[in-house]
């Protein structure tokens, strides 16, 4: 059974909602409970998808990544 923070956690719209003292378990069991809430979620409801930071776009959308030449290490070693 789960405790009763995790529970309230759970059904918080934020973990700015949480009342408890952040050195208590109790901060800590409301903090598991959004957590599972958002780990919960589908993909749907962060509004269509994960944004790719490195590009800003949609990691859902068919975008190639650039592809990166290894550097040539040995090429450079003795300069």
């Amino acid at each position: 059974m789960r405790s009763k923070e995790y529970l309230e956690g759970f059904a918080a719209e934020s973990y700015s909602d949480n009342p408890y003292d952040p050195a208590s378990h109790k901060f800590d069991e409301f903090e598991r409970g959004r957590t599972q809430k958002i780990k919960r979620q589908p993909e749907s409801a962060f509004g269509g998808g994960i944004v790719d930071i490195r590009y800003g776009i949609p990691s859902n959308h068919s975008q190639h990544t650039p592809v990166v030449k290894p550097y040539k290490y040995k090429a450079y070693k003795g300069k």
